[in-house]
């Protein structure tokens, strides 16, 4: 009987570990991302990737370093990018009103304002939403927790990421409808180690329209004029000093 009692309460207390696990567990990862975005100066690395969502064939990818120091209002980023094959060697800086931009050494400078350009850099990766549909859930990773939580119908935060590069990035569309692009739900995943948020990336599926042909007595069925996306992309936080250099290409953290 005593080695029964001793079961039940070990099973007991295995069900009730993992039904702590089923808790949202948002506000300890928006105590993190708070903290982050409190942050004056911010680098690592980051990476963007754009392919096709059923054969995974590459359209666009970067990979790539980054700084910034929202007090001084200065930022950097330098990458490697790879569009349909072709591959660059960039260099963005700002400071003082201007965006510098040096591709395969060739260089073009565009005023842009500091709150635009510090709001979201890397320009790709906006701030991880905080409200979420579902719960967030949480495992643990070999330092700290990785917590994920989806978002539905977030069309806003896609068009913050992509915008409407994504139809110039598809050549293959003539005649782009991109008034029905339609955006899949968000899929985020960050990993925090306390109140410090060490990494953040998500990804979503998003449909672009072409124009279809005109054929009398035929309706062009909707997969012919159609490409589903799928975009993926990474922050990782360095714990370094961080410095932002004025077109210095070294390491930014």
């Amino acid at each position: 009987m005593k080695k029964l009692a001793f079961v039940c309460a070990a099973v007991c207390a295995l069900l009730l570990c993992g039904c702590s696990e089923n808790r949202d567990h948002s506000p300890e990862l928006n105590a993190a991302i708070e903290n982050r975005a409190a942050q004056k100066t911010l680098g690592g690395e980051c990476m963007l990737e754009i392919a096709a969502a059923e054969s995974a064939a590459p359209v666009y990818y970067l990979r790539g370093q980054f700084a910034c120091d929202k007090q001084e209002k200065t930022a950097f980023m330098e990458f490697d990018q790879t569009w349909l094959g072709m591959s660059s060697k960039a260099y963005n800086y700002f400071s003082d009103g201007e965006v510098i931009n040096v591709t395969d050494g060739e260089r073009f400078v565009q005023p842009r304002e500091a709150e635009e350009i510090l709001a979201k850099f890397p320009y790709f990766a906006p701030e991880p939403r905080r409200d979420t549909d579902g719960a967030v859930s949480r495992a643990e990773a070999a330092k700290g927790y990785t917590y994920s939580y989806t978002r539905k119908n977030d069309a806003a935060f896609c068009e913050s990421v992509v915008g409407g590069d994504l139809y110039e990035l598809v050549a293959v569309m003539k005649q782009p409808q991109t008034d029905k692009t339609v955006y899949g739900d968000v899929l985020f995943t960050c990993t925090a180690d306390g109140d410090k948020l060490l990494s953040y990336g998500f990804e979503f599926e998003v449909t672009l329209f072409d124009t279809p042909a005109y054929v009398p007595g035929y309706s062009v069925p909707e997969s012919e004029y159609t490409l589903k996306l799928r975009v993926t992309a990474r922050i990782t936080y360095g714990d370094g000093e961080i410095t932002v250099k004025r077109e210095e290409k070294s390491s930014a953290y």
